[in-house]
């Protein structure tokens, strides 16, 4: 059977790894996988429909977003059924334009689930494009050196986010501790998180993830005063998985994190912790159900089990 009749037929999902020559698209497609870098030269390819499109994976993207292969309908790009978004850039441009950089709006009103590789390598505000979407999940894979740039605000509406790390080894040997606190901070509707890797963050000082019933969480440097600070601030957590590099600060040299050898232990505003003998007044955390720690390097024994006497039975 020629290409051109399987994809004038039922053919419901296509996944274009090198230029291809046929006549059109399949009108009910409803998956489709893309790779920019090798069909960006076909220019011959007809437009694609998206009006029954659900998933959309633009893979190897090398430049600007090339939205000209999508068919528009009128003057917008509607892809009013897209449940599933991922966009994975490859290259870093000069002169970063605004998301999505096309000549018509772009609309993902129906979108459920968005994965983001290397987010500021061209447009300067992709995820501000997806502020108002309810999103039941978000992966973003990048460098903690770009935090800084990544318009957080796009967590109002998130249930579970992932951050991930596209090589799982830093891009540079030092990092600033503040983009990173910057996402913790940001007011969140997320239910759950994964920070799980070979990268790892600073702990939470100011965690605004109220939400928060899963936490999985790689820190660089963490202790019990960093742990009770972090649970006071998370009334609906039921699950902390902690994997931390060391439990002693002058360790903070050996990370990528320096800076955080000086960091405040807890907010300013919160009074200290008290360990006692199960006094339930002074409980870190009356929801925690599991709680599993790791430490690589210095493990601090007697601070779990003063921790662990604040939890509920």
């Amino acid at each position: 059977m020629k290409l051109e009749q399987m994809l004038g037929g039922p053919l419901l999902g296509l996944h274009m790894t090198t230029p291809l020559t046929f006549h059109k698209f399949c009108k009910e497609l409803v998956s489709l996988s893309i790779n920019v870098e090798y069909v960006r030269p076909h220019k011959q390819l007809p437009p694609i429909p998206i009006g029954s499109l659900r998933v959309l994976h633009l893979m190897r993207i090398d430049g600007a977003i090339p939205w000209t292969l999508f068919q528009a309908v009128g003057s917008q790009l509607d892809f009013a059924c897209l449940k599933e978004l991922t966009l994975e850039f490859i290259v870093d441009v000069e002169g970063r334009v605004s998301f999505p950089g096309f000549v018509y709006p772009v609309i993902f009103s129906a979108l459920d689930i968005l994965r983001v590789f290397h987010a500021t390598s061209v447009y300067s505000d992709v995820f501000a494009h997806f502020v108002n979407n309810r999103l039941s999940k978000l992966i973003v894979m990048d460098d903690p050196s770009i935090f800084g740039q990544i318009d957080w605000r796009v967590l109002q509406n998130v249930k579970r986010l992932e951050v991930r790390h596209p090589t799982d080894e830093f891009y540079e040997t030092k990092y600033s501790s503040t983009a990173v606190h910057q996402l913790f901070s940001q007011l969140s509707s997320v239910t759950e998180v994964n920070m799980i890797g070979k990268v790892y963050y600073p702990a939470p000082i100011d965690i605004k993830w109220f939400n928060l019933v899963s936490l999985e969480l790689a820190v660089a440097i963490t202790d019990k005063d960093t742990l009770a600070n972090m649970l006071t601030q998370l009334p609906r957590l039921k699950k902390l998985h902690i994997s931390c590099r060391s439990m002693d600060r002058n360790d903070s040299h050996l990370t990528a994190y320096p800076d955080e050898q000086n960091a405040p232990l807890r907010l300013q505003t919160l009074v200290d912790v008290e360990y006692d003998d199960g006094d339930e007044s002074k409980t870190v955390s009356k929801t925690l159900l599991r709680f599993d720690f790791y430490s690589h390097r210095a493990f601090d024994e007697h601070g779990p089990l003063d921790f662990g006497l604040n939890f509920p039975v």
